[in-house]
């Protein structure tokens, strides 16, 4: 069975509708155009009450694997990382996959996802987790095992522009 591709921009925006579902407030920092912002910066930041997170979106190439970061931005998750900061890299699989260690959602029957109505009353993230195939390692960056799963979060920076959803 051939695979439909999916752009990393289509993640994004799968991304950015799934978060803000969940109820956080997400900011892009990508631009269409040639920009000021500097290399290895994420694609998304977003907020929800304490929690704070980098968010790097990668599709999948053909054959199935989360394309690598570059190197402006695995210095980034490292420096982030180092601050104490959430650094998540990743397509939607691996934002559900997150919502689910957040508590916020979880998996269902055949491998659906569904979003809780009530957050998980314990704050220690679930390590529930999708099926192995679709939660795999991003190539060339250490210390992802878990493809979408960084370090505990905290509030961080103020910058960007809003998400705008087409």
């Amino acid at each position: 069975m051939r695979r439909l591709a999916v752009t990393e921009k289509q993640e994004q925006q799968a991304i950015v509708r799934l978060l803000r579902i969940a109820g956080f407030t997400v900011y892009s920092t990508s631009q269409v155009r040639a920009s000021m912002v500097s290399e290895g910066i994420p694609d998304l930041f977003c907020f929800r009450g304490g929690l704070f997170a980098w968010i790097e979106c990668k599709a999948r190439n053909a054959s199935g694997t989360l394309k690598g970061l570059r190197p402006a931005q695995v210095e980034f998750m490292r420096l982030a990382q180092a601050a104490g900061q959430e650094f998540r890299v990743g397509g939607l699989a691996e934002a559900q996959d997150w919502l689910v260690e957040l508590g916020l959602g979880q998996w269902t029957g055949n491998g659906g996802f569904s979003l809780r109505s009530r957050p998980h009353p314990d704050p220690t993230p679930s390590r529930a987790r999708r099926p192995a195939a679709a939660s795999e390692a991003v190539p060339g960056v250490r210390g992802q095992g878990k493809g979408f799963d960084a370090s505990p979060g905290r509030p961080g920076a103020k910058a960007g522009t809003p998400e705008e959803e087409t």
